[in-house]
């Protein structure tokens, strides 16, 4: 394979509308950190630019390139030969661009190289396995930069480009790195490209969708990757020639099954416990405020970092609801 059609790999693999966002997202913030790095008119201006940088870095390793995965999968599922390299080939790739664009125009300007290459490396491996790894571990490293962005202050940590901070990165890279090729390997022996629940990858729910299933919310198929103690319960008294409506909504499924008490019980702890714990944190606060000026900072970052993350997975649900 030619470099263009190695670049073209990726694009196969995800649905139109991530194609759109993922350009829309990367353009933005690369558009940003070059601005950034122009008009500032500072000398560490470049910070913040490779930050800004990095985000889309992230984005499009967290959520566009790891589809890459399911052509892999699929690939192997069908028993097509010659496929594997060229999807890692393709990843390299996109590394080396991801990284060496950034770094030349970085050069050119006389910024030193070392910080920048180990922040854009962390995240970007960072956003692979972010989409590599269950869900619920995905929930935890959606909240992990309120909660280092609260640590830096509260241990008063040096900035990224301090050397100690540099070598950790350093370190961490390859760490990460063996993560992710681990976990690839893992789901490319034995996973059979389909979601199933809180234990599968982020990468194998974008599938169906770009952005999750929010069209698909209550088809059967998802219904049943939920654990076993949310499964719907199924309230079939009254169900026959005499009331058919009920009929219908057991023979629709989904949403329209009729569910027992305790099936609606445990469905309403579950929301009452995420809507719980912020409640508690914002209570925490109000507590901790006169008393120790630190950690409510700390708990305050994460609570920011908690809602935002629910707000962003919750939102497109919550709007679809208020239509009802």
């Amino acid at each position: 394979m030619n470099l263009a059609q190695l670049l073209q790999i990726p694009w196969y693999s995800a649905h139109r509308q991530l194609r759109w966002m993922t350009v829309l997202v990367f353009a933005l913030c690369s558009a940003g950190a070059l601005a950034l790095g122009l008009l500032a008119g500072r000398p560490d201006a470049w910070r913040g630019a490779a930050m800004l940088y990095g985000i889309g870095l992230f984005f499009v390793w967290a959520f566009f390139l790891p589809l890459s995965l399911l052509l892999a999968i699929d690939a192997r599922l069908l028993r097509v030969p010659g496929v594997q390299c060229p999807i890692l080939a393709s990843l390299c790739l996109y590394g080396a661009l991801g990284l060496g664009l950034p770094l030349a125009v970085l050069a050119r300007a006389g910024q030193p190289l070392l910080p920048a290459t180990a922040l854009l490396a962390l995240l970007g491996t960072g956003g692979l396995l972010f989409a590599l790894m269950p869900r619920y571990l995905a929930i935890v490293i959606g909240l992990t930069p309120s909660l280092l962005n609260g640590l830096w202050r509260h241990f008063d940590l040096p900035g990224f480009t301090d050397p100690r901070t540099v070598e950790v990165m350093l370190l961490l890279i390859p760490v990460l790195l063996l993560c992710c090729a681990w976990r690839w390997r893992q789901l490319l022996r034995v996973s059979n490209g389909q979601a199933s629940g809180w234990s599968s990858p982020m990468v194998l729910q974008f599938r169906n969708g770009s952005w999750g299933l929010w069209s698909q919310v209550g088809e059967q198929r998802l219904l049943c990757q939920r654990p076993g103690w949310l499964q719907p319960a199924v309230d079939l008294d009254d169900v026959g020639p005499t009331r058919p409506h009920r009929a219908l909504r057991v023979a629709l499924g989904g949403w329209y099954l009729p569910l027992t008490l305790s099936s609606h019980v445990r469905q309403l702890a579950l929301l009452l416990g995420i809507v719980a714990v912020p409640v508690l944190s914002i209570l925490l606060l109000d507590y901790l405020g006169p008393h120790d000026r630190d950690n409510t900072d700390l708990l305050k970052g994460s609570l920011v970092g908690g809602l935002g993350t629910l707000g962003v997975m919750a939102g497109p649900m919550i709007s679809a609801l208020s239509l009802l």
